[in-house]
């Protein structure tokens, strides 16, 4: 318990803390142009994808409310994410090397993985995508 409540007033701390000039440069930042679809193939619009680094998606008990990014598809179905970066990520490891009294950390963060989840019929829908640094990658996420 007293680890969840320090994890929880951790990440909000850093958070609050971040602006955008601080964390990696734009070399560091990943793009994802995504596109929706469902099983015949028909582009969906208006169907919002939630996105999260691998750090937020496993300390927030991978839940939509704590999303990094949010964006929505068009009318096409398409939509882009910019900026996606491992910035949380970056801060707690600083921290954790700047304190050794710290405990280990229960989890294993990936650097560069990031979580795509669409609400699809009530069930959360779910892709993982692994990034080289300042990667742009397209792909399909296809609804069933």
């Amino acid at each position: 318990m007293k680890r969840n409540i320090f994890l929880f007033a951790f990440i909000s701390t850093l958070l609050m803390g971040c602006s955008k000039d601080d964390g990696a440069s734009s070399l560091d930042r990943n793009t994802a142009l995504i596109t929706v679809k469902d099983e015949a193939g028909a582009s969906i619009p208006l169907t919002v994808i939630y996105a999260f680094s691998d750090f937020s998606w496993q300390t927030n008990a991978q839940k939509t409310d704590f999303a990094e990014w949010t964006k929505t598809t068009d009318e096409k179905g398409l939509t882009h994410f910019d900026n996606l970066n491992d910035d949380l990520l970056v801060q707690f490891n600083t921290l954790m090397s700047q304190n050794p009294m710290m405990p280990e950390s229960k989890f294993k963060f990936r650097e560069g993985v990031f979580h795509f989840v669409i609400l699809h019929k009530k069930k959360p829908f779910t892709t993982t995508v692994v990034f080289e640094k300042g990667e742009q990658r397209k792909f399909v996420i296809t609804l069933k």
